[in-house]
C-alpha cells in the first residue's frame, strides 16, 4: 500500500505520521506544501503547490491538447500523485488542491481518504463558545477576529471531509460543527527524538512555550506566577517563542514542569513532548469534554484551580517526580507514531461502533446573527445527513429550518444512529461506553 501524508506541516504530524506508516510497513511519502518555521530542517520527501495545481486544471479546461501534452510542474505532480498512492492521509485540512477540490478526483480513482483535524482548521466560535462554556471553558476572543471568524472556511473543511473521507479523526474540543461520527486523534509521538531525563530539582526549572499566547492562557499563567513569586515561592522561568522545535526540545529535557495550555480541557503536543522528557506537565484534562484521556499523568489546572495547583505543585519536589515519572509510559500506550499510524489504517472504512457520535450542530447549532451559508455549502450538509445518517429523526427538520442544509433533504430519507444502551452523553454529542469509567486525572 502506498500512502501519502501531507500537504500542511503542524506539530511534526506529516512528519512524524509518515515515519510511522513507514515502521507499519508501508511505502509512504511526506508531501508539503511549504515548511513550517518551527520545523525548517526536516527531510521531506517532497514539496508540492496546491495552488498551482488548481491554475493548472483551469488552464487544461481552457485549452486540453496544450496543458495536457505539457502541463506545468503542479500539474504534474498532482497527476503523478492520483496515479502513485492508494491512501492519501491529510492533516489540517489541506489536500492536494484548495478546499479539498481534489476530494471527489480522488474517489473517482478509487484512492481512501483520511482527514486530521486539529483545531482551527474547523473550530468557529459561534458553535465553540456555548460547548466550552457548558463545560465551563472560555473560548479566547481571538476567534472571533479575522482569520478565525471564517464560518465558510471552517464549514467546507469539515463538509468536503465528512462528504468524501473515509476515516476522520479528531476532538470534541474542536469539532463541534461536526454531523458525521469520528474517531478520536491521538497525537503521534516519536520517542526516538527525545531523551528522557528527570532533573529532580528542588527549585523547579520552567519551561511555557506557546505558539498562540491568546490561546495557551499566557497571560493567566504569568499572573499566576508573578503572584506566587511575591509569595517566596521559588522557581525558574523558560518562555520560548518563535523558536525551532529542537529549541523546544533541548529545553524541555533539562526542564522540571512544561506548561502546556490553560484554555482547553485537553494536553497538546507540548505536553506530550513534557511527558516524554520526564516533565511534570500542567495542562487541562477534562475526561467529561474530551474522553480518551484515561490514565494520562496530566497535572490538570482550570482558570479557577490553577493558583491553589500551580503553588502545590512548585512547592512539593515529590509531587512534581510522581506525574514526571508516570510520563513516559503514557506516551507509550497511547501515542507512539508508528501505533497511531496502524490505528488509523484499521478503522479505514469502518462504518459502525465510532468513539464519537457529534449532535450539537444537528440539535442545537444557529448560524451567528446575520451570517448565511451559501447554497453549495448547504448542499454539503445535506450530502453529509442523507450519507452518514443523523443522531434523531427531527434532525433533518431542524437543519433546513436552521439555514444550514438544503431543503430538499426533507424529501431524502435519513438513516437515524442506534444509540447503544449505555453512552456518555454531553452537549458536543455522546461516545459509546465500552469500558468501565475512571476517575479524572489528579
Amino acid at each position: 500500500m502506498r500512502i501519502l501524508v501531507g500537504t500542511f506541516e503542524i506539530c511534526r504530524h506529516v512528519y512524524d505520521l509518515a515515519d510511522g506508516f513507514r515502521q507499519a510497513g508501508h511505502d509512504t511519502d511526506a508531501v508539503i506544501a511549504f515548511k513550517s518555521p518551527f520545523h525548517p530542517d526536516l527531510p521531506y520527501d517532497a514539496e508540492y503547490n496546491p495552488q498551482g495545481a488548481l491554475q493548472g486544471l483551469a488552464a487544461l479546461q481552457k485549452d486540453p491538447i496544450r496543458h495536457f501534452l505539457n502541463p506545468a510542474k503542479p500539474l504534474d505532480d498532482f497527476r503523478r500523485m492520483l496515479n502513485d498512492y492508494d491512501v492519501f492521509v491529510f492533516v489540517f485540512a489541506h489536500s492536494l488542491l484548495p478546499g479539498n477540490q481534489d476530494f471527489p478526483m480522488l474517489k473517482a480513482f478509487g484512492k481512501q481518504i483520511i482527514c486530521i483535524f486539529e483545531g482551527s482548521d474547523v473550530r468557529h466560535y459561534s458553535a465553540a463558545e456555548p460547548v466550552a462554556a457548558a463545560f465551563g471553558y472560555h473560548i479566547p476572543p481571538m476567534y472571533r477576529k479575522a482569520p478565525y471568524d471564517n464560518l465558510a472556511a471552517r464549514w467546507q473543511n469539515m463538509r468536503m471531509a465528512e462528504v468524501y473521507a473515509d476515516a476522520i479523526f479528531s476532538l470534541p474540543f474542536q469539532s463541534e460543527l461536526a454531523l458525521r461520527p469520528y474517531w478520536h486523534f491521538y497525537l503521534p509521538v516519536n520517542l526516538d527524538l527525545y531523551c528522557h531525563h528527570i532533573p529532580g530539582r528542588e527549585v523547579p526549572r520552567l519551561v511555557h512555550a506557546p505558539s498562540r499566547r491568546g490561546f495557551k492562557g499566557t497571560d493567566q499563567f504569568f499572573a499566576v506566577l508573578d503572584r506566587l513569586e511575591a509569595e517566596g515561592v521559588a522557581f525558574e522561568l523558560q518562555l520560548l517563542e518563535k523558536v525551532t522545535n529542537a529549541e523546544v526540545i533541548a529545553a524541555l529535557e533539562d526542564a522540571d514542569v512544561v506548561l502546556d495550555e490553560l484554555n482547553a480541557p485537553h494536553y497538546g503536543m507540548l505536553a506530550l513532548e513534557g511527558m516524554a522528557t520526564g516533565c511534570a506537565v500542567v495542562a487541562g484534562c477534562d475526561l467529561g469534554y474530551v474522553p480518551y484521556q484515561e490514565g494520562s499523568p496530566v497535572y490538570a489546572v482550570r482558570h479557577d484551580t490553577l493558583y491553589d495547583r500551580l503553588k502545590a505543585l512548585l512547592t512539593s519536589r515529590d509531587l512534581r517526580l510522581q506525574h514526571a515519572e508516570r510520563g513516559l509510559s503514557f506516551v507509550q500506550q497511547k501515542h507512539l507514531h508508528a501505533d497511531v499510524a496502524q490505528g488509523m489504517l484499521d478503522k479505514l472504512g469502518r462504518t459502525a461502533d465510532f468513539e464519537y457520535y457529534p449532535t450539537f450542530t444537528a440539535e442545537q447549532y444557529q448560524l451567528p446573527e446575520g451570517e448565511t451559508l451559501t447554497e453549495p455549502h448547504r448542499r454539503l450538509t445535506t450530502k453529509v445527513v442523507a450519507k452518514h445518517g443523523a443522531p434523531s429523526p427531527s434532525a433533518k427538520a431542524r437543519l433546513v429550518q436552521a439555514g444550514l442544509a438544503d431543503p430538499s433533504l426533507l424529501r431524502q430519507p435519513v438513516t437515524v444512529w442506534s444509540e447503544p444502551e449505555e453512552v456518555e452523553r454531553q452537549i458536543w454529542g455522546y461516545r459509546p461506553l465500552r469500558h468501565e469509567a475512571v476517575a479524572q486525572a489528579a
